[in-house]
């Protein structure tokens, strides 16, 4: 019997050992398998809309009135970049009467991608988004769309071509506007041709606190990002998607958001959106880089998530 137990202590010690090992050298693998039970536990599923798939988040009873958002990554980015916002918060409950869906844009995650490479352009990506939404059961005939970065940019579009469908508009830190200084620029091609090197820059810039990701994940994160059409998603930019000339019809009523620490989109980019869009508001969050829905989740949850 000791012989056995002995046995059991060293195999129960191996594979504890095994599993810390894995988790130092591949981090970002254990980060995704702690988060995906997090958001089990609490009560976002996944699903499949359409050519999309979502994380979904339901606390809509029978018969109830029911307000629907559908939240758009950014570029490089997943649909788990909003589990915060999916989340309960310690003061803050996911509310009542909320239907809220966060998107895998095409051939990120289990989302199918698009036929050819124009698919990858913003307002083809606009259009995957709305015909997902569209397949959304119970039907929800108002959204209010908020958008991240390159998801800002897909989610203004969606207003602007399906003025019907959306309610309000929630811009963080958005893509969309030409940008004099090239930073924006850069960013893009950063996340083009990703590699430890320029990624460490990256999130230098992207963070308020930028040590939340270990240097020894950098590899893998590059990786990663070569595996998603993240490349795809930039050569598919075209100088017609920018939203110079488009802003005054953009109806909905509009909360702008942006990190007072974003180095990758400057908060002038901003200001320019919020003097463009007619029921417009711009509000520079403390402490708070380019994914503010990460850093500020409390923010964002007000303005998404609320009336």
């Amino acid at each position: 019997m000791r012989r056995v137990a002995l046995l059991s202590a060293c195999a129960a010690a191996a594979a504890v050992a095994g599993l810390s090992a894995w988790a130092y050298f591949r981090p970002l693998d254990a980060h995704d398998l702690a988060l995906r039970a997090r958001l089990w536990v609490g009560g976002v599923r996944r699903a499949k809309l359409g050519e999309l798939e979502a994380l979904v988040r339901d606390s809509c009873g029978r018969g109830q009135e029911c307000r629907c958002a559908a939240l758009i990554h950014g570029l490089g980015d997943s649909a788990e970049t909003w589990s915060e916002i999916l989340l309960d918060a310690p003061a803050a409950p996911f509310p009542k009467g909320v239907r809220a869906y966060a998107v895998d844009l095409p051939g990120t995650g289990g989302s199918k991608p698009p036929l050819g490479p124009e698919g990858y352009g913003v307002r083809a990506l606009a259009g995957s988004v709305r015909a997902s939404l569209e397949q959304a059961r119970p039907v929800c005939s108002k959204w209010t769309v908020a958008g991240n970065s390159l998801g800002g940019w897909i989610a203004a579009w969606l207003a602007l071509d399906w003025p019907q469908g959306v309610g309000k508009l929630v811009l963080l830190s958005s893509a969309g506007l030409n940008d004099p200084s090239g930073i924006s620029e850069r960013t893009a091609r950063t996340l083009a041709d990703p590699d430890p090197g320029n990624l460490k820059e990256f999130i230098r810039k992207a963070s308020f606190r930028p040590g939340a990701v270990p240097e020894r994940a950098l590899a893998q994160l590059a990786e990663r990002l070569r595996k998603r059409p993240t490349r795809a998603m930039v050569l598919a930019l075209r100088e017609e998607d920018f939203l110079e000339s488009r802003l005054a019809g953009i109806k909905p009523r509009t909360v702008i958001l942006w990190g007072d620490a974003d180095g990758l989109i400057p908060p002038s980019q901003g200001e320019k959106l919020h003097a463009g869009i007619p029921a417009s508001s711009f509000e520079l969050v403390a402490r708070c880089g380019h994914l503010p829905q990460k850093e500020c989740p409390d923010r964002v949850r007000q303005a998404v998530l609320g009336p």
